[in-house]
């Protein structure tokens, strides 16, 4: 069986091979499969596993308050169905956001190789900085989408003078969406 670390290194392989060819339509599951393999998001099994990530990253103030509520009652029962339950319910009510979104990661990626070559290691630092992941509500989301900034970041990032350039939470700020352990 191939290790989890082996398994980030065939996909950052894929992803080498989609912008040596020009093409970022298959660059979602490859980088997600990265960020679960190189952050020990996998199954039983071995695969990547996108569901470990949702409460296991930033989360935004409100999904927080979620957890929090459905926790005390989660640890108050003893009935696993009624558990299992209650964690599909809370879970339900939030979404796991890339919080720079996979067409911009895709977008510098193709950029920065287009410029010079990316290696794997340098693939790898370039989609450690880039890729976070944050668990939002589902009216977060929706907030972010009536904003136009669930697919692009905000002019904000690209500013060389504003305090948001280059930072990962620019959108959720733009917006209003207060995240976890984030000072500005």
């Amino acid at each position: 069986m191939v290790g989890h670390l082996e398994n980030s290194e065939i996909e950052l392989k894929h992803i080498l091979l989609e912008l040596n060819h020009g093409r970022v339509k298959h660059m979602r599951h490859f980088i997600d499969s990265y960020y679960c393999y190189a952050n020990n998001s996998i199954s039983k099994n071995g695969n990547a596993k996108w569901s470990k990530l949702l409460w296991n990253t930033k989360t935004s103030e409100k999904a927080k308050k979620i957890y929090e509520d459905f926790e005390s009652k989660i640890s108050l029962t003893t009935n696993s169905k009624d558990r299992n339950d209650l964690i599909k319910r809370r879970d339900k009510l939030v979404t796991r956001d890339h919080s720079i979104p996979l067409k911009v990661i895709s977008k510098i990626l193709l950029e920065e190789h287009l410029k010079k070559p990316l290696t794997l290691e340098s693939l790898r630092e370039l989609l450690d900085k880039q890729i976070f992941h944050t668990t939002i509500t589902k009216d977060e989301d929706a907030l972010l989408r009536i904003n136009k900034l669930n697919d692009c970041m905000p002019a904000s990032f690209y500013e060389d003078n504003h305090s948001l350039y280059g930072k990962w939470y620019a959108r959720y700020v733009e917006t209003g969406i207060a995240i976890n352990d984030v000072l500005l």
